[in-house]
């Protein structure tokens, strides 16, 4: 289940309720809030939310106006998150230690998640997962080759 507000322009009011409400949501996996007009606002309610949600798994923020502080607030928040595999961000948050743990943290969700579905990463480097961040096209995310066991 997918809730696609992306381009809806719900602002920080719009997704402080939503996040509200989707804290205790137990079936929507992907959220796009994506060219929504978010701020350093809407920080606070985006990592309450991905701190208490335990089914989301793909959070899309791209196009939106979040700082390097909103990102360090959504990795702080992922900690104690195991579901989360995919998020993107804007291209204005240029803070590399928070966007390498963030990835190492989606890393971690991902490679948790094939490992219950019965698959493994293969990389090329011996069990290392490969950041992959293009600013020019507001991605951030991980591709790697699965494989069944």
């Amino acid at each position: 289940v997918s809730c696609l507000l992306g381009g809806n322009q719900i602002g920080d009011s719009g997704a402080n309720a939503l996040c509200k409400n989707l804290m205790v949501n137990k079936t929507i996996k992907t959220l796009d809030f994506s060219k929504n007009n978010l701020t350093s606002d809407s920080s606070k309610p985006l990592a309450s939310l991905l701190k208490s949600n335990k089914s989301l798994t793909s959070v899309w923020l791209a196009e939106n106006k979040l700082t390097n502080s909103c990102a360090a607030d959504i990795a702080s928040a992922l900690k104690s998150n195991n579901r989360v595999t995919f998020i993107s961000l804007p291209a204005d948050i240029t803070e590399e230690t928070v966007l390498e743990e963030i990835q190492a943290i989606c890393d971690k969700n991902n490679a948790t998640a094939m490992q219950k579905m019965g698959m493994k990463i293969k990389s090329k480097s011996a069990g290392e997962v490969k950041i992959h961040y293009r600013k020019d096209e507001d991605f951030f995310g991980t591709r790697d080759r699965l494989e069944s066991f």
